[in-house]
Order: C-alpha cells, then sequence, then structure tokens
C-alpha cells in the first residue's frame, strides 16, 4: 500500500520570474539604502569666518524670489544692519531669533521690495560683544535669484 505524499507541488520553487523579481527588490531596497544614507546631514559648510555660522541663501546659490536672506552669528557677535543690494533692512523688517539668527524677505512693501531676477547682494555688519558697536566688519555674499 502507497501513501500519497502531503504535499506535491504544482511548479518549481525557482522559476525565472521569481529569480528577476527577487533581484529587482534587492536592488530596489538597495537604492533606498543608499538613497537615504546620502540624504543624511553631513557637517555644515564652513564660512571661513568663525563669526558666522551660515549666510541665507549660501554664497553662489540659485534662489526663488521670496526666499529668505539672513546671516546665523555665533553667539559672541550682534548684527549691527543687514543690506540687500545696498539697501540697508530697517530693523523693524528684519527677523531675530534665540538663535543669533536675523532674516529679511524681500518682499512687495519692504523697502527692498521684490527681487528681480538676477544676480544679487547681501552684506551684514556686526561686531563682537566684547567690543563697541563702532568697531564693527562686514560680509558680503551673492546669489542669483531666478
Amino acid at each position: 500500500m502507497s501513501v500519497a505524499p502531503a504535499f506535491e507541488p504544482k511548479e518549481p520553487l525557482i522559476t525565472p520570474i521569481r529569480v528577476l523579481a527577487s533581484l529587482f527588490l534587492a536592488a530596489l531596497v538597495s537604492s533606498a539604502v543608499v538613497a537615504i544614507a546620502n540624504s543624511q546631514p553631513g557637517t555644515p559648510p564652513t564660512t571661513g569666518n568663525a563669526a558666522i555660522e551660515a549666510r541665507y541663501p549660501e554664497p553662489s546659490a540659485l534662489e526663488f524670489r521670496q526666499a529668505k536672506i539672513g546671516i546665523d552669528l555665533t553667539d559672541n557677535y550682534v548684527l549691527a544692519s543687514l543690506a540687500v543690494d545696498n539697501t540697508v533692512v530697517p530693523d523693524d523688517e528684519l527677523h531675530h531669533n534665540t538663535l543669533n539668527q536675523t532674516f529679511f524677505q524681500a518682499l512687495d512693501g519692504t523697502t527692498v521690495g521684490q527681487l528681480d531676477a538676477g544676480r544679487h547682494c547681501a552684506t551684514a555688519t556686526y561686531y563682537a560683544t566684547t567690543s563697541t558697536p563702532d568697531d564693527t566688519q562686514t560680509d558680503t555674499w551673492c546669489f542669483i535669484v531666478h
């Protein structure tokens, strides 16, 4: 008396379609891992100036017209003024935060107005907390608006 097997595969477990599907999924997962690893922030770019942590937009950046323009100073410095294209932005149009960052948005109705397409430059005038407001330093960077 012969006993029938409990399970008879109707098709083989390894087929060309399953091999291709497995390779495709492996490539997809690998690509996702690489993309996530590359999207993690690295060390911030250095400004070459101990007083400045960051400039906004970054120098030579291509930005939209409504981009914020600003500077991030280290804690030992105070911003005296911010100018865009040689026009000083009044203090009531500047936005300061507790991280010693100052921003301005060039929109219609502001002193600078909306920026036209092309190259624009910002100049920050600042001084050390250990000195007087008369002992200022300046930093100028340019960016492109499209």
